[in-house]
């Protein structure tokens, strides 16, 4: 008797794979003997590999999008941006798969509910810098930097690249401060 698949399963699949061992293991192979199937039968509901990562992407920007309105709700300012940044580092540790498939633009940027994700999660940032005397102008570069701070302390973190014994949780607070303190001024 065959095995009865769908697409939500393959993308299901695609995702524990890259966040449990690495996006380069997402393979049509490995998919296909996670879910006990043959690959050829993949293509019963797909168009191709590509079309499993921009699901795939698709669904980690709404996980990501989720999470962060979570966790600001009722929030502003200050508290909003570090407890979204704060998420955001969880969502990178917790979902580190998923954390590459969003940073691979060239993945989802053409598919209109990706663009639109992501449109949603900047508007996120946008909402908690409109509490602040910025400028439009400002407010981008803001996030620009914001974005950047980010990526490469997440990226540092995680690669083993702060040597120092120093508590690396009190120098994300610190990064993230010197950031809110231009904010401020």
């Amino acid at each position: 008797m065959k095995k009865k698949i769908n697409i939500s399963e393959i993308v299901d699949i695609a995702i524990f794979i890259a966040d449990h061992q690495g996006l380069d293991n997402v393979t049509l192979k490995n998919i296909a003997s996670e879910l006990n199937v043959k690959s050829p039968s993949l293509y019963n509901h797909i168009k191709n590999f590509d079309d499993i990562l921009l699901r795939a992407a698709n669904k980690s920007l709404n996980n990501l999008y989720e999470s962060l309105i979570k966790s600001i709700i009722g929030l502003e300012k200050d508290q909003a941006l570090l407890a979204l940044s704060n998420e955001y580092r969880n969502f990178f540790k917790s979902y580190p798969g998923q954390y590459s498939l969003i940073q691979r633009v060239n993945i989802w940027n053409k598919n209109k509910f990706s663009t639109s994700k992501s449109d949603k999660i900047l508007k996120l940032l946008e909402k908690i810098l409109s509490r602040y005397d910025i400028k439009n102008t400002e407010a981008i570069d803001f996030i620009r930097v914001w974005r950047s701070y980010m990526h490469g302390f997440l990226l540092l973190e995680t690669n083993n690249g702060f040597g120092l014994e120093l508590d690396v949780n009190g120098s994300f607070i610190y990064g993230l401060e010197v950031l809110i303190t231009k904010l401020q001024n």
